[in-house]
């Protein structure tokens, strides 16, 4: 191996290509790029059965946002949404999610839902909770497994520093209107403080709120889903016959639950020491392989 290929930027492509396997570019499969109306926005947090919620709307026939999608492919099919999500742009947002062809959203949409409902009126709400303190606990164990992308060496790494961006300005999204930037800066740093525990439960109780007054104005429209209930009331809801629902005996999606949080935090976490240890090999090498400095011979 050329002494030339021992530099950072070989550690970064090495440590790239441990991550490809969770963190691919590829557009995915469903994205067919046909213009759709948005038909179905859920409204709700992350760590609510989302990704569960997603692969039901997939299999009763929508095309379904999902944030992991989304953060997955900053760089690629996704790159204007991603774009557009960071920026706040709700316009932008309706414009790029349509025109990747998805009718439905999911995260990180619902950032910006009840925005995106003003504007798409013919849209169906689908509201999904669970009590505060579960629901925090649940973050709170996504965020720390999650911390090893934020730290050196695996943030330096081009598609991790992506998501690792996408998710900071996604976070002042959220809070910017009751928090100032140094604020911010502290929830997203620790997200064991108390600052952080304060800022969620009054976003939580702002969102609860807000979804028991829409669930008593627009009944029709909204609706608060249980995933026990399955695929049944889900259908009802949307309009589904009985012959395009699934029967009972097909279970509800049960996905991303804690411990497929934690198996991806132990991934993260092995490619972070997996790194500082390529960088120790590096370091070794150049000294080994660097200029050797020849001192005089003395006189016999």
């Amino acid at each position: 191996m050329s002494m030339r290929l021992l530099t950072p930027q070989f550690l970064f492509i090495v440590i790239s290509m441990l991550a490809i396997a969770s963190m691919s570019t590829a557009t995915p499969d469903d994205v067919t790029g046909d213009h759709q109306p948005l038909k179905v926005i859920y409204a709700g947090f992350g760590r609510c059965g989302t990704m569960s919620l997603s692969e039901a709307l997939t299999r009763l026939g929508y095309k379904a946002t999902h944030g992991s999608i989304t953060a997955k492919n900053l760089k690629g099919s996704h790159a204007e949404l991603g774009n557009a999500l960071m920026a706040g742009d709700v316009e932008q947002i309706l414009s790029a999610t349509s025109q990747l062809g998805y009718n439905a959203t999911t995260t990180s949409n619902n950032i910006f839902w009840l925005e995106m409902m003003e504007r798409t009126p013919d849209a169906k709400i689908i509201f999904m909770t669970r009590d505060f303190d579960s629901w925090f606990d649940s973050l709170l164990l996504l965020l720390i497994e999650m911390g090893s992308l934020s730290r050196f060496p695996l943030k330096f790494i081009p598609s991790i520093y992506s998501v690792s961006r996408y998710t900071v300005e996604l976070t002042k999204r959220t809070f910017e209107s009751e928090y100032n930037i140094d604020q911010i800066k502290e929830i997203v740093k620790n997200p064991n403080g108390a600052l952080t525990r304060k800022a969620y439960k009054k976003l939580y109780d702002d969102y609860i709120s807000n979804m028991e007054r829409i669930l008593a104005e627009q009944p029709n429209r909204s609706f608060l889903f249980h995933k026990e209930d399955g695929y049944p009331s889900l259908c009802q809801f949307l309009e589904i016959s009985d012959e395009d629902c699934p029967n009972d005996d097909e279970p509800f999606p049960h996905s991303n639950n804690a411990s497929n949080v934690k198996k991806q935090g132990k991934m993260f976490r092995i490619m972070e020491v997996v790194a500082y240890a390529l960088l120790f090999v590096i370091m070794k090498l150049s000294f080994s392989f660097g200029p050797k400095k020849h001192g005089k011979k003395k006189n016999e």
